[in-house]
């Protein structure tokens, strides 16, 4: 636990003691480091150990990325209701990527708040409306270091400290998706799969690729986005930040060297707006083959 971490259960500790837990919360930092603090407020309220918290019928957990119009209507109507016990805690995480309209029909609950509710919002602080944010109490819980990280993973997994830090390093310093990469052998294969076809970009025709098959689109958008942005450090004679293991930062560097600077900026454009796709429902296929098309155009021309 960083201090920041430590300071945010003492600052959570004292408020619920004294009665005064903000009715919404903004936590800014690791969405693993968040869901943990989530946990330390929630067995003060129920009154009950961290490991049994997911097991409370007081305890809402939703993902941003899916909620929708409907999700809140239904929300509100068990809000409507006291708890069944003391307090109802809501966790969103990726709060951000909530569609404009969700927020929306959020945003009356927030400013007509009800004592016995208490909301937990993090992740994609930038997505969420101001006028969202400025009804929440934000807390920084602050950048894990790389080697904190590891130490996370290693105590949460019982891994070595060495395989720890690998997964760390390959997931950029992100908790949830080191401790995934970890224990999920599925999950590492599929992570391995989007890399291999994220550095066959400017070798090897996307489509021909098969790029379109890949069985979840916006893992691949995520780890390419992160290959990119190492591109970019590698133009600026700078050490890759992300993948600094064998042999994936020696495959990002070769895939740089295929490509100039400007096709690698105009590539990161794509592949966030093909990112944005997954989040707005579109069939993952469709923003697969978006993606697989313009960057075709991309590389064919040369820019």
């Amino acid at each position: 636990m960083s201090p920041n971490s430590n300071d945010a259960k003492g600052l959570i500790a004292n408020a619920i003691k004294q009665d005064r837990l903000s009715h919404a919360l903004f936590l800014a930092g690791d969405s693993y480091q968040c869901e943990e603090l989530v946990r330390f407020a929630c067995s003060l309220l129920f009154e009950v150990p961290e490991s049994k918290v997911g097991f409370s019928p007081d305890f809402y957990y939703y993902d941003g990325q899916d909620m929708r119009v409907a999700t809140v209507l239904e929300l509100l109507e068990v809000l409507l209701n006291p708890p069944l016990k003391y307090k109802r805690v809501i966790q969103i995480k990726n709060a951000g990527a909530m569609p404009e309209d969700v927020q929306n029909k959020l945003l009356k609950t927030l400013e007509e708040p009800q004592v016995h509710n208490h909301f937990f919002l993090f992740g994609n602080e930038e997505g969420l409306l101001p006028t969202i944010r400025s009804r929440c109490m934000r807390i920084n819980l602050g950048q894990l270091g790389v080697n904190e990280a590891a130490e996370y993973v290693k105590n949460a997994v019982g891994c070595s400290y060495d395989d720890a830090l690998r997964f760390v390093r390959l997931s950029s310093c992100d908790i949830s998706n080191a401790i995934l990469l970890a224990t999920d052998k599925e999950y590492f294969e599929k992570y391995d799969k989007a890399f291999e076809l994220a550095c066959n970009i400017g070798e090897k025709s996307l489509i021909d690729s098969k790029l379109d098959e890949f069985s979840n689109a916006a893992l691949f958008f995520d780890v390419l986005y992160l290959c990119l942005c190492d591109m970019l450090y590698y133009y600026l004679g700078l050490e890759p930040k992300t993948f600094v293991d064998e042999p994936y930062c020696t495959r990002v560097i070769n895939t740089a060297k295929r490509l100039t600077k400007t096709q690698v900026v105009k590539i990161l454009d794509i592949c966030i707006e093909a990112r944005k796709q997954t989040l707005e429902r579109i069939p993952q296929k469709q923003a697969l083959v978006y993606f697989a098309v313009n960057t075709e155009k991309v590389i064919i021309n040369g820019i």
